[in-house]
């Protein structure tokens, strides 16, 4: 009787042995697929950060370069490039009105080097808004408006990053023609090509016989007196895109 009593004892510690070993067993497999899916997200998550980080550097650096062209030298735009297009955007303000929320839409493609699975394609909405329309008299302050400029980096139908820059347009003060009406005169004139702020005034023989300050033609509606004389001179914008300019303001 004894015997059996020790015997089942021995069992019953056996087995208990055996639930705490398992238990045991079961809580460390746990811990170790609990430290692997962390690891797997760790590294999904810094895969998808350095993948975000690609398409924004991408989408940065091309709106830098077209920062550049768009304010450089107007003579490096080639007809036919997205330079151009911009140009004539804002130069057009009937085929492409201010009060176009949506704007237009550019679809970029360019040749990649190394992976090109590592870019995505690159997406150009323009829109623009009415600053100063002037009231459209020949001495009225120079128009101003402003260009939007959103770069959208995609992977398929997904955007996945976005820079978007504005820009300043106006008329440049030297992108006016000065000149004088009237051809029994003798007189003629030219905007100061070493300071834009006057207008150099001179006869047929060229030779300059004075100057007037651009602003205070602009506050005598384009009189002056000269000499006992009252001249009237005109001013007028050239024509198509050299008649504006573009200033970069910043990124928002």
């Amino acid at each position: 009787m004894l015997d059996r009593l020790i015997r089942s004892n021995k069992h019953n510690e056996d087995g208990a042995a055996m639930l705490v070993v398992t238990c045991v067993m079961a809580v460390i497999s746990i811990l170790c697929l609990s430290i692997l899916l962390a690891g797997y997200q760790m590294y999904a998550t810094v895969s998808d950060e350095t993948a975000d980080e690609r398409y924004y550097q991408q989408a940065l650096s091309f709106s830098k370069v077209l920062e550049d062209r768009l304010t450089g030298d107007r003579d490096d735009i080639d007809s036919g490039t997205v330079e151009d297009f911009i140009f004539d955007y804002m130069n057009d303000d009937e085929d492409y009105p201010f009060d176009d929320e949506d704007g237009v839409t550019l679809k970029i493609t360019s040749t990649q080097t190394g992976d090109s699975s590592a870019y995505g394609t690159i997406n150009i909405n323009l829109t623009k808004e009415e600053e100063s329309p002037g009231s459209g008299k020949m001495w009225a302050d120079s128009k101003k408006s402003y260009l939007y400029v959103k770069v959208d980096v995609l992977a398929g139908d997904e955007v996945k990053a976005t820079v978007s820059a504005k820009y300043e347009y106006e008329y440049a003060v030297e992108n006016y023609v000065y000149t004088i009406d009237g051809n029994d005169t003798g007189f003629d004139c030219k905007l100061d090509p070493n300071d834009s702020s006057k207008v150099i005034i001179y006869d047929y023989d060229d030779k300059e016989v004075g100057s007037v300050a651009v602003q205070t033609l602009i506050n005598n509606g384009g009189e002056y007196s000269m000499d006992g004389n009252t001249y009237h001179f005109k001013r007028s914008t050239l024509a198509g895109d050299t008649g504006f300019e573009l200033s970069f303001i910043g990124y928002y």
